[in-house]
């Protein structure tokens, strides 16, 4: 192949990118004259549809160097450099719009981290709370049983004492008349009922320590069950919140795939990429009578 058809072809090929430079000539003059405000809703989205349409572009420049290597695969190292100078033009105006799209949404991924970190600290100084409540709890628990055996051990060493003077008192009288003797049997009637007396109370108090102790540990279950269902609750219900934004990003980023790859078909059957898109909103605005897009 001579280099005057060698030229030839590479101008040949090249001549196929001239529809595709015309359209980044308008991107570009539309890309100067646009501002956004990345951190409005409506700002935001205006950005990234202007973004979707930039990229679109390099789908026109891949066609068109398809079609030239196809036609001249002796010159397709020049056209790939041709492609690449194209496409760094338009990854030039990308770079105007993505780093701020970028900031945006790492500053909100970063806010809920700082939101997640706060709500956990909350739970875990209610834990500390509750464990601290339930110690307290104990160590009152631990004292009325203290005052319990001192006054069963005070107790026991009156009956003590008693029975040691019942019984000197009976060997010093032991010779006495029938009716000291009587007397005798009488206050040792007495004393054996308040002994009676004092066992019953202390078996009472017992008791009332026991149905105290078991009211108290109820309680402080019923609380421990109460705070883990609400820890489950509240782990239930994130969950489920994270699932419905996952769900709504997926369904929006499978609704872009879809108008992409329609538009890039309509592409292929329209003029230009203007009509296909054209086209395109008019299907999705159901303006053509029997087409609909399949989500």
């Amino acid at each position: 192949m001579s280099d005057e058809t060698i030229a030839a072809t590479v101008e040949t090929g090249l001549a196929l990118f001239d529809p595709v430079k015309a359209m980044i000539k308008r991107a570009r003059e539309q890309n100067a004259l646009l501002t956004f405000d990345y951190e409005s809703p409506s700002g935001n989205a205006a950005a990234r549809s202007h973004c979707a349409k930039l990229r679109r572009v390099n789908g026109e420049i891949e066609r068109a160097h398809k079609q030239a290597k196809a036609e001249a695969l002796e010159v397709c190292q020049k056209i790939d450099a041709y492609k690449r100078e194209l496409l760094d033009d338009v990854a030039a105006m990308l770079n105007i719009h993505v780093p701020r799209l970028k900031e945006i949404e790492e500053r909100e991924a970063r806010a809920k981290a700082e939101a997640e970190a706060k709500a956990q600290a909350a739970r875990e100084a209610e834990a500390q709370r509750q464990a601290a409540e339930l110690l307290r709890q104990r160590e009152e628990l631990a004292a009325r049983e203290a005052a319990v055996r001192q006054a069963e051990a005070a107790q026991r060493q009156r009956e003590r004492e008693a029975e040691i003077a019942a019984q000197a008192e009976a060997r010093a009288k032991a010779a006495a008349e029938a009716a000291l003797l009587a007397e005798q049997r009488r206050a040792a009637a007495e004393l054996e009922a308040e002994r009676r007396r004092a066992a019953e109370a202390v078996a009472a108090e017992r008791q009332r320590a026991a149905d105290e102790k078991a009211r108290v540990d109820a309680a402080a279950r019923a609380e421990a069950e109460r705070a883990r269902q609400e820890e489950v609750r509240k782990a239930n219900e994130e969950r489920a919140r994270l699932a419905a934004e996952e769900a709504k990003r997926q369904n929006a980023a499978h609704r872009q795939a879809v108008e992409d790859a329609a538009f890039e078909a309509l592409a292929a059957f329209t003029p230009d990429s203007a009509t296909a898109g054209r086209v395109l909103e008019a299907i999705k605005a159901g303006g053509v009578p029997g087409v609909t897009l399949n989500y």
